[in-house]
């Protein structure tokens, strides 16, 4: 029980910190493989695969 507790109190203190615009600090908080994976760039990924000369833009499509 303790643990879950001590869970659930992380994760609305980084929803605080990520609400004031401290993202990096609430990924710091979580300190899960999960959001350690999610924190990498996109140019991270594509040199990892090895696509890293690959051009890319981001887009905004109406749906």
């Amino acid at each position: 029980m303790r643990k879950l507790m001590e869970k659930i109190e992380k994760t609305f203190m980084a929803a605080a910190f990520a609400e004031a615009d401290c993202h990096e600090a609430a990924l710091e908080i979580l300190d899960t493989p999960a959001t350690r994976r999610s924190a990498r760039s996109l140019d991270d990924f594509l040199r990892d695969v090895g696509l890293d000369e690959v051009r890319y833009s981001y887009v905004l499509a109406r749906v």
